[in-house]
């Protein structure tokens, strides 16, 4: 295995990550109701860096909700449909982004419908305490039914997810 340098560094520099501090991004246009998002996604460890270690996959989730709360904040003060989220998938951290949805020309796909259950179907530990802490702050963790070909949750909070996600 290669050797990795430079992580204090950049772990540091993921602490005070702010996507939407600059130029144009998701806050400039929220509130442009003739701007649409289909899906619009923010990853925020391309590298894959936490599939190796939970300090590091806790890391990137944290940076994930913190953009999370930034971007709901913005939405709370919007006269429009949208939707905000994030998918987690349990053993892949590249996979893992925060979602912003709206009605669009591009598809008839808003709301964002899920079949997604409520029990857990994870297995990592450090994962499913995670997810515990944030159910405890008020979010909503919904999880792939048992034999999905995804290992993921969609995890959102009711009041930036349009009147939350529409069970099939």
């Amino acid at each position: 295995m290669k050797k990795r340098r430079g992580l204090r560094k950049y772990y540091r520099k993921l602490e005070r990550l702010n996507e939407f501090s600059s130029g144009e991004n998701w806050l400039t246009y929220v509130h442009d109701a003739d701007d649409w998002f289909n899906y619009a996604h923010l990853h925020f460890d391309w590298e894959g860096y936490g599939d190796l270690y939970w300090k590091e996959r806790r890391a990137h989730l944290d940076a994930l909700f913190r953009h999370y709360e930034m971007l709901a904040e913005a939405c709370l003060h919007v006269e429009r449909a949208l939707q905000v989220f994030a998918i987690i998938h349990e053993f892949d951290s590249g996979s893992d982004a925060l979602y912003l949805h709206s009605p669009n020309p591009t598809a008839d796909n808003y709301p964002l419908r899920s079949n997604n259950i409520e029990t857990c179907t994870f297995t990592s530990k450090n994962l499913v305490e995670y997810l515990g802490a944030l159910k405890m702050r008020g979010y909503t963790v919904l999880y792939a039914p048992p034999g999905s070909r995804y290992s993921d949750c969609i995890v959102f909070r009711d009041s930036v997810c349009d009147n939350h996600l529409i069970k099939k």
